[in-house]
């Protein structure tokens, strides 16, 4: 089997600044992946690409703290036959807790809501349909380095995380000219402390996100 990655990934938490206090911004990734299996006759090859925008928006309280949300949008297929869309909402407060020159230190908390739904069409049977929904509560670091007086960059360091979540999966199958039955349907509970467990808007990201920040 060959397999060819090709991950395109732009990192833009830009932060504008609007009567020194709000700012936008938002980050952006892409992911293709093709596989190819030449162990079966014909050789057959399947390609998976997968877009993630995350829209951020927030306030300014003062020079130590500020609040802010963002809004995660993925989707992707694999074919014709599979395809993926997830939509979430993630709420966060980030404080400053220590600057040493242009290096800052910040803890940031967050709450997540998360739901995807991926469909896979089966020729001439049917549609399989596996849903999900998450919420977490979580707490990462934040390293910031201050270039200028205008530009700051930023890592999230999610691998040093703390998770504490639940959700559900839930999957049909609608048989051709049929209804839909449930043959899966599961709880989940999970808590993670220091490791990326259950990062809501991490998949495809790593555990370390890098962006930068931008204010008049």
């Amino acid at each position: 089997m060959k397999k060819l990655l090709l991950t395109a990934l732009l990192g833009l938490a830009v932060s504008v600044s609007m009567s020194a206090q709000i700012f936008v911004g938002g980050q952006l990734g892409i992911n293709a992946t093709s596989n190819t299996d030449k162990n079966v006759n014909p050789v057959v090859t399947t390609s998976n690409t997968t877009v993630s925008v995350l829209p951020n928006v927030g306030y300014i309280l003062n020079d130590k703290m500020l609040v802010g949300a963002r809004v995660g949008l993925n989707f992707g297929s694999t074919g014709a036959n599979n395809s993926t869309f997830g939509l979430g909402l993630q709420p966060y407060l980030r404080y400053k807790v220590l600057n040493i020159g242009k290096f800052s230190l910040a803890a940031e908390a967050n709450v997540g809501i998360a739901t995807s739904t991926t469909t896979n069409k089966i020729g001439g049977v049917g549609v399989n349909k596996v849903s999900n929904f998450n919420f977490s509560l979580g707490a990462v670091p934040v390293v910031l380095y201050q270039l200028n007086e205008h530009i700051a960059l930023e890592a999230d360091i999610n691998v040093l995380n703390f998770d504490l979540g639940f959700g559900s999966v839930k999957e049909t199958n609608t048989p051709e000219g049929g209804n839909a039955f449930t043959i899966r349907d599961e709880g989940d509970f999970n808590l993670g402390l220091g490791a990326n467990s259950n990062n809501i808007f991490g998949a495809g990201l790593g555990a370390v996100i890098v962006g930068f920040t931008y204010a008049f």
